[in-house]
């Protein structure tokens, strides 16, 4: 129930912000968000990650086409190694979603 209460709660105070902010906000923290969502699925034992629940081939056809996003596997690897390592519960992996948020305004 908190989390939920706690949800309304952000999610009011983020609709006050000018929108300008709101849009900010939303393109500069985008990207941790999806790394932490992402580390949820991180396999420790195998280190294979997520690829947007592509399978391989679906990767190796985007790669090819978009070798920049090559740097992804990357930083899904550490973010998922470093944030599964921790055991984190659903509670604070919001937490931390929040936090990247937060950061994100902070710039």
């Amino acid at each position: 129930m908190f989390i939920i209460a706690l949800r309304v709660y952000v999610w009011q105070g983020f609709r006050k912000l000018p929108v300008d902010v709101q849009i900010r906000l939303a393109q500069e923290s985008v990207y941790p968000v999806t790394l932490i969502f992402h580390s949820k699925y991180f396999n420790l034992d195998t280190g294979e990650y997520n690829w947007f629940i592509n399978t391989p081939q679906e990767r190796d056809l985007v790669l090819g086409i978009l070798p920049p996003f090559a740097a992804l596997g990357s930083h899904f690897s550490s973010t998922g190694f470093a944030l599964k390592s921790l055991a984190l519960s659903d509670v604070e992996m919001a937490f931390l979603a929040a936090m990247a948020v937060l950061t994100a305004a902070g710039r």
